[in-house]
């Protein structure tokens, strides 16, 4: 459990009912909202494309599509064809 954690568990357990409910929802509340922030962030950060690889993204290491053929022939793509 973290340092926040314990504080705020030792201090809902010491505030009276009421006063700690209401905080339970604050801090639920700020929660669910920096949720959807980083969700929000995420999508933004891969241009909405779920699943959007960062290897393929870079465009100083790959630039654009490659055989369709690579798993199956990957020994030819490193090592040449054989003869």
């Amino acid at each position: 459990m973290t340092r926040l954690a314990q504080t705020l568990d030792r201090r809902l357990r010491q505030w009276p009912a009421r006063t700690a409910r209401r905080v339970e929802k604050l801090v639920a509340n700020i929660i669910v909202s920096a949720d959807r922030e980083s969700a929000s962030l995420k999508i933004e950060e891969s241009d909405g494309k779920a699943g959007t690889d960062p290897f393929f993204s870079d465009g100083h290491f790959f630039a654009g599509n490659g055989p369709n053929d690579v798993a199956a022939n990957h020994d030819d793509y490193l090592y040449g064809k054989r003869t």
